[in-house]
């Protein structure tokens, strides 16, 4: 029994470290986007290029798609809900 303890433990801490540093990819990556599109759309709508601002919305989706697929490939994601439930409770 404690070597199942301990084997639990380790998941836990392999997921909550891999998706630690996810998280800080993605807010890195959200934040550059957000400052990146901004500048997109203003051009985009003072040249009348409607292609780019409307592409410029969708890269933020795309970055959090980026970090759900991580969590898919997360070592210890077995256990994803154990972890999430921890958090919110």
């Amino acid at each position: 029994m404690e070597d199942l303890e301990v084997e639990l433990e380790s998941l836990v801490e392999d997921y909550k470290e891999y998706m630690r540093v996810q998280k800080m990819k993605w807010h890195a990556t959200s934040f550059e986007t957000v400052v990146t599109m901004t500048a997109q759309m203003l051009e985009g709508l003072a040249k009348l290029k409607l292609k780019d601002v409307v592409d410029s919305l969708f890269t933020l989706r795309k970055s959090k798609v980026g970090l759900l697929e991580a969590e898919l490939k997360a070592p210890g994601r077995e256990i994803a809900y154990l972890v999430t439930a921890g958090e919110r409770f």
